[in-house]
């Protein structure tokens, strides 16, 4: 029996064992996302995106609360003792319940669900303008590890050169073909591919935790993306999404609803000066039947500023929305305008760069290599031709990542995504 249950822990400890190497593995296993599921995860798990969702929310139960009418309030009474004072029935003890109904101001129940309903809208515009910059962060961030990842990998084929250099010019002397400076040359060339690579992992280091912040990951989430890095040409001009812009951006129709909601708060504080009226009913419990009903009008007499004071600072809050309202819509077509131009120089940068520098520069490497492995080159060509083209390889990186981040600002600021924009 003693061997049976010790065969049991063994067991058990054995798949325990089983598990959290495979937890491990799991852990360690490189997590590898396209940019749709980038943006899925972002736009279900971001706090940012969250707190805005929520701020909507609260909105619209203020709107809920603000539309619906007054209370009715239900009070009870009870009079006794050896005073004079003659109760509702004239004797002494009384007890009586009261049912009283308020309906404010004519018309300013309405006002006030309309405002609400306002707020509520342009609490719903801000988390859809949330949502829109959430989305130009999570792409940038997205192409900056993906041009990250080609920058490691160009360092690494840069690396691969310097040593495949290093040998050919170490071989080259050792054969007393060349001088020794060829080999030194070669070496120093060496040590910076080296350390080139160094900063390249760096770079990818720092690029993983800035999405890897967006996406609510762990700083130490090992996170790689798949994707292209090409620019296709805009088909659509800056006009069109100017006023594509004006239509579809969150933040412009969160000014207009401003707007709106300040000429609503003008009506409803004018509504203070319109009569109030009411409904009461009382009911004696102790001599029946016994009751009261009645109404009430409260009117507004005499108006010692408080009333024409708030109408004229809502009057003035019209007008600070409805200049709110012009800079955005400036602000918004100015960063379209600058978006648009930046993504056209870039591409047109782009293609232009290589097919004029990044194509060449690789074809001249080739012919220097081979040259120099012929005796036909000397090494200073050799090495001109490499430095440049591991300057060329990283920077037409850095201008496909410049276009898209002018392709990311620019959908931003029209307020909508632009595939089906493109050809």
């Amino acid at each position: 029996m003693k061997k049976i249950i010790f065969k049991f822990f063994i067991f058990i400890i054995l798949i325990n064992l089983f598990n959290l190497s495979t937890a491990s593995s799991e852990q360690n296993k490189q997590q590898i996302m396209t940019l749709g599921e980038v943006l899925q995860r972002a736009l279900s798990e971001n706090p940012n995106l969250k707190t805005a969702e929520s701020q909507e929310k609260e909105a619209f139960f203020a709107f809920k609360s603000a539309g619906a009418m007054p209370n009715l309030i239900l009070t009870g009474n009870y009079t006794a003792g050896n005073n004079t004072i003659p109760s509702n029935n004239g004797d002494q003890p009384d007890a009586n319940v009261n049912l009283s109904q308020s309906f404010g101001p004519l018309g300013s129940t309405a006002l006030s669900g309309k405002a609400a309903f306002q707020s509520y809208e342009i609490a719903r515009a801000n988390t859809e303008e949330t949502k829109i910059l959430l989305i130009q962060n999570t792409k940038d961030a997205f192409y900056t590890l993906l041009s990250a990842q080609e920058q490691l990998c160009i360092s690494n084929e840069n690396l691969k050169l310097a040593d495949e250099l290093y040998e050919l010019a170490k071989k080259k002397f050792n054969a007393g073909a060349v001088p020794e400076i060829d080999m030194v040359n070669a070496k120093i060339q060496k040590a910076a591919s080296e350390q080139a690579v160094i900063q390249a992992k760096a770079a990818l280091k720092q690029a993983q935790s800035a999405l890897n912040a967006i996406l609510a990951y762990s700083p130490e989430n090992s996170l790689q993306v798949s994707g292209s890095l090409g620019l296709t040409e805009l088909k659509i001009d800056s006009e069109t999404l100017i006023k594509m812009a004006a239509e579809k951006r969150p933040a412009v129709s969160a000014a207009k609803k401003g707007v709106e909601q300040a000429q609503t708060q003008v009506k409803l504080a004018r509504s203070q000066r319109n009569p109030a009226p009411g409904l009461f009913y009382s009911y004696d419990l102790t001599t029946t039947p016994l009751y009261l009903i009645g109404a009430s009008l409260q009117v507004p007499v005499f108006d010692y500023g408080q009333i024409n004071n708030q109408i004229k600072v809502q009057q003035t809050t019209v007008k600070e929305k409805e200049n709110n309202l012009r800079g955005t819509i400036l602000a918004v077509s100015s960063s379209v305008k600058s978006a648009y131009a930046a993504y056209e120089g870039a591409y047109k940068n782009a293609v232009t760069f290589k097919e004029e520098v990044l194509l060449p520069s690789e074809k001249l490497m080739k012919m220097a290599l081979f040259g120099y492995t012929q005796g036909a080159v000397s090494y200073l060509q050799v090495l001109t031709a490499e430095q440049n083209l591991k300057s060329t390889r990283v920077q037409y990186i850095t201008l496909l990542l410049s276009g898209h981040q002018a392709f990311d600002a620019l959908e931003a600021s029209v307020g909508k995504t632009l595939e089906g924009e493109m050809p």
